[in-house]
């Protein structure tokens, strides 16, 4: 199949978007586990795994349309120093993912 250059690009970028919400939610993971939220940590891995399936979902699909993915993963990646700011970064993430 040969996939319009466009409709590649958009594939890209969310393949991007995808690559920077794995990276924020595994350093939050990490820190939430130091800092003894074990349950909350438990749920941002499951968050991080979640994302991992939709970049191969995406890698997939921009396979599919005979394009090479490519990951890029942009500044997006912010680290939040408290839980209250991890949380609102994570929930600012996937807003910016629904838009």
């Amino acid at each position: 199949m040969n996939g319009n250059a466009s409709v590649i690009a958009i594939c890209q970028e969310q393949l991007s978007a995808e690559g920077a919400a794995i990276i924020q939610y595994a350093f939050h993971h990490e820190a939430q586990e130091v800092w003894g939220y074990a349950k909350l940590s438990d749920e941002t891995f499951k968050a991080a795994r979640e994302e991992m399936g939709h970049f191969a979902k995406l890698s997939s699909r921009i396979v599919f349309l005979e394009g090479v993915p490519v990951g890029v993963v942009k500044p997006d990646v912010t680290f939040g120093a408290t839980i209250e700011e991890q949380i609102t970064l994570d929930a600012a993430l996937e807003e910016a993912a629904i838009e």
